[in-house]
Order: structure tokens, then sequence, then C-alpha cells
């Protein structure tokens, strides 16, 4: 197999930098280390607040944006307005507290928008210049490490047995982190496949996701290659049928979990949360407590009163010392802090991302691109059952991706519609 080195320019370099060190944040800010877990515990808030600078000024210079990015940025701004509104209603944080949470809700739009507003700077390989030879680098060595470790005594922790196997999690924390990396990587080698070339490193991404054995990120994978079938192999046009099928495997391939967290007879942590935001959303309808009160992770460092009162601090996992469980579903935690306003608000941002993936034509950008958007998509739906998703750590890789690979796909157009 042929490697092709890139010539790289300055955007590419600064965003390969910006990419490995967002790719490796949450297994360097668990680092026994003080001095690297203190630095790498800030690296996205730093790259975060970089985004928004550039957003607010680039709209303040009236830059162009796209109509159909707008309106993803006024549906978002509702659904701010609805938690600042509960804030200001109800005041269980200070300023300090509820501002930090209003950013950390917000890293994923913002990242998002300051690449779509960016798009002049991107060219239709810009993916495959700046990061398309280390991603198939870490993918080796991650994949290497997972061999191992799933298979023999293993370098580093592993979580839980699950299946029929062992729940790696190399480096990271937590399974769902090297799950949600390896998913980024799976991405770029997708939307950056030229003739075949990455598919060897696509399956490495895939059997590491699934050694994580975490219902969502297989679900993912599943749906991934479902899509891969449909539409690069048997050549279904229906773009209903991709999202029918693909929710609908995701969906079965996840039962089970949601089973156990919900519908289960034994005592959940998530269907606690859920039951008690959706009694919190219905006491202060219909915009709910507002920033960090419940279910964020402001919420769980400042520990919201909010928790006193119902009773959390009395329980194992859920009280202020073993907070493990307080944000363990996004729905809760945006049923909870924004109310009903909020979730309609939210439901429709999730349609707008997803219409604005669906618009492009198989024909123009190509059935890998196509694909990898949609399951991305479907990922994030899925996962804010039992995570933060939106609001998590990796949400902002995620979406300054996603803006990019649709820098890439309008350049891609363009160049097609002038030929």
């Amino acid at each position: 197999m042929k490697i092709r080195i890139y010539k790289k320019g300055r955007n590419e370099v600064l965003f390969e930098i910006a990419y490995v060190v967002l790719i490796f944040q949450i297994a360097l800010q668990s680092s026994s280390i003080q001095i690297i877990s203190k630095i790498f515990n800030y690296i996205d808030d730093v790259i975060a607040v970089c985004c928004l600078l550039y957003v607010t000024l680039s709209l303040l210079a009236k830059k162009k944006c796209e109509k159909s990015d707008r309106r993803i940025l006024y549906i978002y701004l509702l659904f701010v307005v609805t938690g600042i509104v509960g804030t200001l209603r109800l005041r269980i944080q200070p300023f300090s507290i509820w501002g930090l949470d209003l950013f950390t809700c917000s890293k994923f739009i913002v990242g998002y928008l300051s690449m779509r507003i960016c798009s002049s700077r991107v060219n239709k390989d810009f993916l495959k210049k700046s990061v398309l030879s280390v991603t198939r680098f870490m993918v080796l060595i991650y994949f290497v490490f997972a061999i191992h470790d799933e298979f023999m005594s293993p370098f580093f922790g592993i979580f839980d047995h699950r299946m029929f196997g062992k729940s790696i999690e190399l480096f990271y924390p937590h399974p769902t982190y090297l799950a949600a990396a390896c998913i980024v990587f799976l991405l770029i080698l997708a939307v950056t496949c030229d003739r075949g070339n990455n598919y060897i490193y696509m399956i490495m991404s895939s059997v590491i996701i699934i050694f994580t054995f975490r219902a969502k990120a297989i679900a993912f994978v599943a749906v991934f290659w479902g899509l891969y079938l449909m539409i690069e192999v048997w050549k279904i046009k229906n773009k209903l049928i991709y999202a029918t099928v693909s929710l609908l495997l995701a969906g079965y391939l996840a039962y089970d979990q949601f089973a156990t967290y919900f519908m289960s007879k034994t005592w959940s942590a998530r269907a606690v949360l859920f039951a008690d935001a959706a009694s919190i959303a219905k006491k202060y309808f219909p915009f709910g407590a507002g920033f960090a009160s419940f279910g964020t992770n402001m919420s769980v460092v400042s520990y919201s009163p909010i928790y006193y009162q119902l009773g959390y601090n009395q329980i194992d996992g859920m009280s202020k010392n073993t907070a493990a469980y307080l944000n363990d579903g996004f729905w809760q935690a945006c049923l909870a802090q924004f109310g009903v306003l909020g979730v309609v608000a939210f439901i429709i941002l999730i349609l707008f991302l997803l219409k604005k993936t669906m618009q492009y034509r198989i024909s123009d950008v190509g059935a890998m691109r196509y694909f990898s958007m949609l399951s991305l998509n479907v990922y994030l739906i899925i996962a804010s059952i039992g995570e933060l998703a939106y609001f998590a750590p990796y949400a902002l890789l995620y979406f300054i991706v996603l803006g990019i690979i649709f820098d890439e796909n309008d350049k891609i157009v363009s160049e097609n519609r002038r030929c």
C-alpha cells in the first residue's frame, strides 16, 4: 500500500496539532503527573474560546454564513435563552458557575460554526492533507494495543467484562472515551478514502470500537457498515430508507442497554435521573431550572442545591463525593435545565443538522462521505440516551470535524457544477 505524504500549509498544521491534542486530552487530563493533568484539563476550553472569539468577530464583521447554518445558530440561541430564563428566574447557581455551564454546553455548536464560517480557508482535501497520515498512524498503534489487551495480559486497565470479552480502555479513563476517539478516526478515514486505500484502517478502527463493548459504540459500527452496504455496495438511493434502517438497527442493538437503564425493575441511576428531570420540568414549566442545576458536568462539580433537595447526597454514586452517575444522560440534563421548550428547541436543532447532512447528493460528494456524516448523527442521538453526548468533552472535536466535512463537501459540489 502506497503512503502519500501531502504538503501542509499553516492551516493544516494548526488543525493537526489541535486534532492530536483533543484526541489525547481526556487521557492526559487523567494523568498522575499533576502538571500534565492541569494543562490538558483546560486545552479544549482554550480551543473553544478561540472558536467563540472567531465566530463572534466574524458575525460582527458580517462574514458570510449560509442560511442553513444561520438557522442552526438561531435555534441554538433559542435553546440557550430558555436556559438563561430558567437560571435568572430561580437563581440556583451564581454566575461564576452557570456561566461556565453555558460555555461548556455551547462548545459543540461554537466548534461547528467556527469551521463553517472559515470555510474559505478549507479546500476539498483539507482533512486528507492535515490529519490523514497521523490518523492512520494512531489507528495502527491503538489496534496493536487493543489486540494485546483483549487477548493477552493487558498493558492498561480493563474496565469490566461484557458479552464475550474484556471491555478495554487503553490509556483512557473509560471505554466510552476510547470509542469516541476511534469514531473520529473512522469518520476521517472514510471521508478521505480514495479507491479503498483506507479500508484496512477503517476495519481496525471498527474492531477497537467493538472491543470497548459499549452498546452505543457497537451500534455505531453496525450503522456505519450497514450504510456502507446500502449505499456503496447495493446502490440503494432512497434517503428515507437510510435513515429508517439506521435508526432501527441502532435501536435494536442498543435496546438491551436501554431496557436495563429505563425499564428494569431494579434500581437504575439513569431512570431515577430521568424521572426527577421530568418532575423538575413540570414544576418549573416551561423553562426548567436553568444552567448548572441538574445533569451537566458543572452541576456535579458545584454539586447543585437541587441534588440536596432530592436526597442524592445520601445515595452512593450520586452523593457529592461519589457523583459517578449524575451526568449520565443528555436528555435528563436537557429536560431539567431547559424545560419542555428547551427539549423541543434541541430536537429541532438535531433535525436541522440531519437535514444539513442529507442535503448533499451522493452523486456529488460520494457514498463514503454521505454515510459517514449520517452515521455520526445517528450515533450522537443514540449516545445521548446514556451520556451527555452533545455536551460531552468529545463533542467539540466531533463538530469541528463535521463542520470541515461540510466545508469540503461545498467545495466538491462547487467544482462539480463548474465542470
